[in-house]
């Protein structure tokens, strides 16, 4: 199994995405493992790690069907 490459906060390169940035681009992962982490530094905890998906292999959220509306709205 390869390391994961790590980037420090805000310097991870353009093409890769948290599952939330995936998300507000109408995206999901799509069941591709993790590409990158990111590291953000703390001073008296470990640091805080956030993992990147590629964003060219993500694929377009699910659409809702009216039974998963149903449970919502629930």
């Amino acid at each position: 199994m390869a390391t994961l490459p790590v980037y420090r906060w805000r310097l991870a390169p353009d093409g890769y995405a948290t599952r939330r940035q995936l998300r507000a681009l109408g995206l999901r992962p799509g069941g591709q493992d993790v590409a990158a982490q990111l590291e953000r530094p703390r001073r008296r905890r470990g640091p805080l790690i956030a993992y990147l998906y590629r964003v060219d292999r993500a694929k377009p959220v699910r659409p809702m069907t009216p039974a998963r509306m149903a449970a919502v709205e629930a």
